[in-house]
């Protein structure tokens, strides 16, 4: 009975080290390699990634490093996770167009904002604030 309980102890301690991993994945140097509100392009290229891999979390981060090569797996990954979240939570408002204003209302509210309510964060998961992340919408063309 103790040896199960240890187990059990042990197991629930490396979940809460994986977690605790994942937050803040994002480095100085991930911000000077692309993920800063200056690279009008990121949308565009996730985009891409997300939709070929048909919002696959582990697909849509593997594609995103090919974007990116200098890019660290931990904050790589927490764009896969926005994805895979994005596409559990917000599929009907996104699936016609990735940018519309409803579609990103949801992603805000259910995959990037920092609350209680979501089970995935992108500012918690980055380590950024919104105004240091890459812009959600591509610069309109002129």
């Amino acid at each position: 009975m103790l040896r199960v309980l240890w187990l059990q102890l042990l197991f629930i301690s490396l979940l809460s080290i994986n977690a605790l991993a994942e937050l803040g994945a994002c480095t100085e140097a991930d911000k000077e390699n692309g993920i800063n509100p200056t690279n009008q392009n990121f949308p565009k290229q996730l985009d891409r990634c997300a939709t070929d891999s048909w919002g696959e979390e582990d697909k849509t981060t593997k594609c995103l490093k090919g974007q990116y090569p200098a890019l660290s797996d931990g904050c790589a990954g927490c764009f896969g996770k926005l994805i895979a979240c994005s596409t559990a939570h917000c599929k009907s408002k996104c699936l016609f167009d990735h940018f519309s204003n409803g579609c990103l209302d949801c992603v805000d509210k259910k995959c990037r904002d920092n609350t209680k309510e979501n089970s995935f964060s992108l500012i918690a998961c980055t380590g950024l604030e919104k105004d240091q992340l890459p812009p959600v919408k591509p610069k309109a063309s002129l």
